[in-house]
């Protein structure tokens, strides 16, 4: 790893790289366990992320949206937006991914809804299918980028698919007025999809669009939290195949010095 990319996340906040910069031998391992390509590992998502506004007028049919199925509220608000609008916030727990993507089928009416969150996504350890990998791939980053040992098995770990029209808004992960920040670290965002073509879009974007990281397989961003709070956003995908990583936040109680060699 070049040391101007170590360098440039201490001085902007931000590094964005490919994996095989980093460890190439991870990189391959990487790509022979996600196979014919990320679409393989989506039995394993459960949940749906989802927030938007819309008139406070407007009466939701709950029944509908929620559908037939078992399901589990994970988190439920509505609150006023402004004198006209109402914002909710749903995240849900389905049995199996074609009843998350049937929610998703009934919640997105962009004609009456304003999306700032749209996804799904499965949280805890990393899916069976990479977990060795991802476990190896986040240690080998906070060593070479912070020179200290992360506890892998006590780090939460995302896998998120965004599919077409998938979207999180512009936004910051921690307070500016409270850094550097006393719990998490960092964030680290690997990408893993293959064949991806930039007219698929699904591209982060970094600090006021500053930085832009394309969902390619292998490419990484980390972004820090100890100087900065930089913005961030999800461009849309415009294809149904859509948009795959993991993602996990670091907290600093999860990360030791290195032992001493005295």
């Amino acid at each position: 790893m070049e040391k101007e990319i170590i360098n440039h996340l201490h001085e902007t906040g931000f590094a964005g790289f490919n994996l095989k910069e980093l460890d190439e031998s991870l990189y391959n391992k990487l790509w022979d366990e996600v196979g014919e390509g990320p679409h393989t590992l989506q039995h394993n998502l459960k949940l749906v992320r989802t927030k938007w506004y819309e008139s406070k007028d407007n009466e939701i049919d709950w029944e509908y949206l929620y559908g037939n199925s078992d399901y589990r509220l994970e988190l439920f608000s509505e609150s006023e937006y402004d004198g006209d609008n109402k914002l909710i916030q749903i995240t849900i727990r389905y049995d199996d991914l074609e009843e998350c993507k049937s929610f998703i089928d009934r919640v997105y009416e962009p004609d009456k809804r304003t999306f700032q969150q749209l996804w799904c996504f499965e949280i805890g350890a990393p899916v069976p299918e990479i977990r060795d990998s991802i476990y190896s791939i986040f240690s080998k980053i906070i060593e070479v980028f912070y020179s200290k040992v992360l506890n892998t098995k006590n780090t939460l770990y995302e896998l998120t698919w965004y599919r077409k029209n998938g979207i999180i808004y512009s936004h910051k992960d921690v307070w500016d007025g409270n850094l550097p920040d006393p719990v998490k670290l960092c964030s680290i965002l690997l990408y893993l999809n293959k064949n991806y073509d930039k007219s698929h879009q699904g591209q982060l974007y970094v600090d006021n669009d500053k930085y832009v990281v394309y969902p390619e397989f292998g490419n990484i961003a980390l972004i820090d939290y100890n100087k900065y709070a930089l913005e961030h956003r999800v461009e849309p995908p415009t294809n149904e195949y859509g948009r795959y990583g993991v993602l996990s936040f670091i907290d600093i109680s999860n990360v030791t010095n290195k032992p001493s060699m005295i």
